[in-house]
C-alpha cells in the first residue's frame, strides 16, 4: 500500500497561501450544499419551483437560481422566504 495522507496534508499541500481566495471557494462550495439542501426539501414536500416563487413572491428562475447556488451572501432575505415558503 502506498503512503497515506490525511485530509489536513493534502489541504496543506495544495493551499497556495492565498486565504482570501480559499475563503471565496468555502463560502462558494458551502452555498452549493445549501442550495443542494434547499431543492431536497422542496421535492420532499412535493412543490414545484413554480409554487415555491409565488410563496415567496419571486420567479421560477430565481429559485431556480437559488437552487443552484447563485446567491450573493446579502441574500439571506430571500433564503429566509425561500425557507418559510417550504
Amino acid at each position: 500500500m502506498g503512503d497515506s495522507h490525511d485530509w489536513d496534508d493534502i489541504r496543506a499541500e495544495l493551499h497556495d497561501g492565498d486565504d482570501d481566495a480559499f475563503d471565496v471557494e468555502r463560502a462558494r462550495t458551502e452555498a452549493w450544499v445549501s442550495a443542494w439542501h434547499l431543492a431536497e426539501e422542496r421535492k420532499r414536500l412535493g412543490l414545484s419551483q413554480r409554487q415555491v416563487a409565488e410563496l415567496m413572491g419571486v420567479t421560477p428562475g430565481r429559485v431556480s437560481q437559488i437552487e443552484n447556488g447563485d446567491l450573493d451572501a446579502d441574500e439571506v432575505a430571500t433564503l429566509s422566504r425561500y425557507a418559510r415558503a417550504s
